[in-house]
C-alpha cells in the first residue's frame, strides 16, 4: 500500500512537473512539436499511461522529398518580375 502511494506521488510529480515545462514553451515551439496549449494536459496523460500520444511519423524517401520541394511556390522579386513582363 505505501509503495502505491510512493508510485502515485512520483507519477502526479512527474505530470505536473512534464506540463509545467511544456507550458513554458513557445508558441513556435509547440507548433513545431505538432500540438497545441488545450491538448498538453492529455498528452501528458497518454504519454504516462503508455498510449502512443502522437501518430507515428513515416520517413520521407530522397525521391518524395525531392517531389516535394518541385511543388513549393518559387518567390519572385520586382525586378525579376519586370524582366519576366
Amino acid at each position: 500500500m505505501i509503495r502505491r502511494f510512493f508510485r502515485a506521488l512520483r507519477r502526479w510529480h512527474t505530470r505536473n512537473v512534464t506540463i509545467r515545462e511544456l507550458t513554458a514553451l513557445a508558441d513556435w515551439q509547440l507548433r513545431d512539436l505538432g500540438i497545441t496549449r488545450g491538448e498538453i494536459p492529455s498528452l501528458v496523460d497518454r504519454l504516462l499511461t503508455g498510449v502512443p500520444a502522437l501518430p507515428a511519423i513515416e520517413p520521407m524517401t530522397p525521391r518524395a522529398v525531392a517531389h516535394d520541394a518541385e511543388m513549393l511556390p518559387v518567390e519572385t522579386s520586382r525586378k525579376e518580375r519586370a524582366i519576366a513582363a
